[in-house]
């Protein structure tokens, strides 16, 4: 049930046929080259104890929320004209059945030099991830599982030259984001 409705669901397969209707065809062949990747490697993580059954429980009673980062970038203006965003789902499931109860987002729009986008978007991304997390561990009742896909740590190769000023700024930034948070 969704908001005391029935909840309609769209087919992985008629999804697939709209993303390729809609120009999207490398979808299907990244689809399907991460369900081979999948087969192949599933066994050995199985066997080695890495992936390791789990207890259900019955009836399922849990607060859960997830967090998930995209972006995409286009060339423009001599430089890269990006949108980076962060939405956040919670669900709370009740004896097996799943109530939708809470939603929130993030979007943030701008240009930047194509020197090292891809580092900038990542640090985008964390620092939007962060700020839906601070939300959430300020709420009266929490969820008990949270689930990201974005790294909540910096490599120690994300750090760029400091020849790069701008993304030197992103950089710092993101990690003062990240230390605030966890003190």
């Amino acid at each position: 049930m969704e908001n005391g409705k029935m909840k309609q669901d769209t087919a992985i397969a008629n999804s697939l046929v709209a993303k390729i209707q809609l120009g999207l065809p490398s979808t299907v062949t990244k689809l399907s080259a991460k369900m081979r990747f999948i087969d192949h490697i599933a066994p050995k993580l199985r066997n080695s104890g890495v992936i390791r059954p789990i207890e259900k429980k019955s009836p399922l009673t849990i607060r859960v929320s997830g967090i998930a980062t995209a972006s995409k970038t286009i060339p423009a203006f001599g430089g890269i004209l990006y949108s980076a965003g962060a939405v956040r789902q919670d669900l709370y499931i009740e004896e097996g059945s799943v109530y939708e109860t809470f939603q929130d987002s993030l979007v943030d729009i701008d240009e930047a030099d194509d020197i090292d986008v891809t580092k900038k978007l990542k640090f985008i991304h964390i620092t939007q991830m962060y700020d839906l997390l601070e939300e959430m561990v300020q709420e009266s009742i929490p969820p008990q599982m949270v689930i990201v896909d974005t790294p909540l740590l910096l490599e120690r190769s994300d750090a760029p030259l400091e020849s790069h000023e701008q993304l030197l700024k992103d950089y710092e930034q993101c990690k003062e984001r990240i230390e605030r948070f966890w003190s």
